[in-house]
């Protein structure tokens, strides 16, 4: 009973491990559960697995999709593939005007959470323009990239210009399955565990190279957008 409470009084606790026999380490909290890691969920004869109440349990998406629970909300969403959300996705808008963000001189754009609580992602929505690294060479720039062809260069941070989006960024471009530089919209891999937002927090839209301060010279462009947050 101890272990169950001390998990729901922790927001990174999704599910714990509790000992079959007494021992030191009978209790362990766990930052993901067997939706998000079923990879991982396999038999134990040292451990019993508990997990919160979901529908998920009940295997409600169809044609391979995957469940991830929506722990707080008795809810759900559907994943077909990382960022393909099909179903029961209540998507928060978080700006009342566009957010446009360039790709030179620090001209990110920026937005503000709209309540506290955890998220799980953020939607980026093309509204218009463009962002490229070369504007002397025609056709140039996308909606999210350097060119027609390139990797997704938008970024999201914090108001200390840590990013957060996507969760692996290693300082360069980067590749979003289902999405492309043009694409109509971004949505971002799930994070695991969710973000811990609060009501009037800071983030940032940026390029890529704007943001490591890159070779801005030849850089062009703004593209503006709406941002949503999957919140749980």
């Amino acid at each position: 009973m101890a272990c169950a409470l001390e998990c729901r009084r922790r927001s990174s606790c999704f599910s714990f491990n509790f000992a079959v026999y007494q021992q030191s380490n009978g209790c362990e909290l766990l930052r993901e559960d067997k939706y998000t890691s079923s990879d991982r969920f396999e038999p134990s004869q040292f451990y019993h697995h508990y997990s919160m109440a979901s529908p998920c349990e009940y295997s409600p998406c169809k044609n391979g999709a995957t469940c991830r629970p929506l722990y707080g909300s008795d809810g759900f969403i559907c994943e077909r593939s990382p960022g393909s959300i099909e179903q029961g996705a209540p998507w928060i808008k978080l700006n009342k005007n566009e957010v446009c963000f360039g790709a030179k001189d620090d001209s990110y754009g920026n937005f503000t959470m709209t309540s506290t609580g955890n998220i799980l992602t953020l939607k980026l929505v093309y509204i218009s323009g463009f962002v490229t690294c070369n504007n002397k060479t025609w056709p140039y720039g996308s909606h999210w990239a350097c060119r027609k062809g390139s990797s997704i260069a938008t970024l999201v941070t914090n108001a200390v210009n840590r990013v957060i989006f996507p969760h692996d960024y290693q300082n360069m471009t980067y590749l979003l399955p289902g999405y492309h530089d043009n694409s109509s919209e971004l949505i971002f891999k799930l994070l695991s565990p969710p973000l811990r937002v609060a009501a009037g927090d800071e983030y940032r839209i940026w390029y890529n190279e704007d943001l490591v301060n890159g070779l801005e010279v030849d850089n062009d462009g703004h593209t503006c957008v709406d941002v949503y947050a999957l919140y749980i």
